[in-house]
């Protein structure tokens, strides 16, 4: 995995070793620093160690990867791509973009900025900012800038910054819970208030989003058993069970105080 610092996957980490451990399995973890060559490194050590099964989160799936994973019978899971050569599970990343359009829309916003995560590639947030455009667009709405941010709290509330000197949005959409944690600090810092003056959104429903104030609205992920299905469904492919070769995981909107109707 690329990084360990983060609720998505260490909720994802819990479910997994939880299930692997009833089922008689040790979970060995790699974390790559979000670094390609480190994965690559890392794929090969553990093919010749003769791990049993390995599950990838990758940001993205290169010839290097299909290489080093391709010379052995070892099962693979990716989670969060989706890839012809590869079993899958991902959240329905597109859908949890679609569904924060739609609500936004309800609520009657307009004035809109969408900030994604800095990362190229087909990814989670690639997928979630494909949803949401794809809602704007059937609702003729053609007023969204877009502005990114490398996901961390601290450069979020300098994106912030930089959209309320240059914007007048009514809403700031976020393509991840930090994000919009980041954001909110950062209105607050400049005394602006949430939601009166400007909305915020989030996708993930972090633990944290329904403790602060005002609480986050925000697109609900089951990290945990997310990780339960991904141990299940290696260890079937281990033992030689069907599984299905992709598995899309349902989200779902969860409404609380970051979002005001106009």
């Amino acid at each position: 995995m690329p990084r360990l610092d983060s609720y998505a996957t260490s909720r994802t980490l819990a479910g997994i070793d939880e299930t692997l451990r009833k089922l008689g399995y040790q979970l060995i973890i790699s974390c790559t620093g979000q670094k390609d060559e480190r994965e690559i490194e890392s794929i090969e050590n553990l093919v010749n160690q003769r791990v049993s099964g390995m599950i990838l989160i990758a940001g993205k799936i290169t010839d290097k990867h299909k290489k080093a994973l391709g010379g052995s019978n070892i099962p693979v899971i990716l989670l969060g791509q989706k890839n012809e050569n590869f079993y899958c599970i991902l959240h329905d990343d597109e859908d949890a973009g679609y569904q924060v359009g739609e609500y936004i829309i309800s609520k009657g916003h307009r004035n809109i900025c969408y900030i994604d995560v800095d990362k190229e590639g087909v990814s989670a947030w690639s997928r979630r900012r494909m949803g949401f455009e794809k809602c704007m667009k059937e609702n003729y709405i053609d007023s969204v800038s877009f502005f990114k941010s490398d996901s961390t709290i601290e450069d979020a509330i300098e994106v912030v910054g930089k959209i309320v000197s240059t914007q007048k949005p009514t809403i700031i959409v976020c393509a991840t819970d930090s994000i919009a944690i980041g954001v909110m600090k950062g209105l607050t810092k400049m005394e602006i208030s949430i939601p009166k003056e400007i909305s915020v959104t989030g996708i993930g429903d972090y633990e944290i989003a329904g403790m602060i104030t005002p609480s986050l609205t925000t697109i609900h992920y089951p990290y945990k058993s997310c990780g339960k299905l991904l141990a299940e469904n290696i260890v079937n492919l281990i033992i030689g069970n069907n599984t299905n070769k992709e598995t899309i995981i349902p989200v779902k909107l969860i409404e609380r105080e970051s979002v005001d109707k106009l």
